[in-house]
């Protein structure tokens, strides 16, 4: 029965057998952790760090993933890596895709916006928490665009075209976001998978 889970269920069919071959157990896992790396990596570069700036960031943050002992299980089996390590890692790369369409510039505004859709709608489907987490920063970039809109037609009319693409495109993020977050929630296998645990919503 189809899950809200694709991104995760996806993951499991194709890397699930990791677990049988240590040298790609680990690689899969590594790729997780890097993807925390990678998402703070990102967002240095947009807000102009330099490379080498930004690439300490990134192991840095790596380093620090890595010393908090309460998140390790999530980290180094491959079931929680594939789930709440994927969830944290995926949210930071969507917030990087979200800053990225922000700072766009026009012409490669349509290029980022279709990126950002592609990891939005892959962190929607990882977990709930991640879901939920993706609509909510979307939300406000929707919200600080508008404020943005409003503030350059009152100060400066011509130049309010710039204001008005970049709350489109992010317009258009939200709805994809949310349209995968509807497909998300209301999949029957959540029914399925509810029943099986034995979890009321009420």
């Amino acid at each position: 029965t189809w899950s809200g889970r694709y991104t995760y269920h996806f993951l499991a069919v194709f890397l699930g057998k990791a677990g049988e071959l240590r040298p790609l157990y680990g690689l899969v896992c590594a790729s997780v952790v890097a993807l925390f790396g990678l998402g703070l990596f990102g967002i240095a570069r947009v807000a102009q760090v330099g490379r080498g700036a930004a690439a300490f960031c990134g192991v840095l943050t790596v380093l620090v993933v890595l010393a908090g002992h309460q998140c390790l299980p999530n980290l180094y089996m491959l079931t929680d890596a594939l789930t709440m390590g994927v969830l944290q890692g995926m949210t930071l790369v969507f917030l990087w895709a979200l800053c990225r369409l922000w700072h766009a510039p026009a012409a490669q505004a349509l290029k980022t916006r279709r990126q950002a859709v592609i990891v939005g709608v892959l962190t929607v489907g990882v977990f709930e928490h991640s879901a939920l987490a993706a609509l909510a920063a979307c939300t406000v970039a929707v919200l600080l665009a508008f404020v943005d809109k409003l503030a350059t037609r009152e100060t400066e009319p011509d130049t309010a075209q710039n204001a008005r693409t970049r709350l489109r495109h992010v317009c258009i993020l939200w709805i994809w976001i949310l349209g995968a977050l509807l497909v998300s929630f209301l999949s029957p296998g959540n029914q399925v998978r509810w029943a099986t645990r034995h979890i009321d919503t009420e």
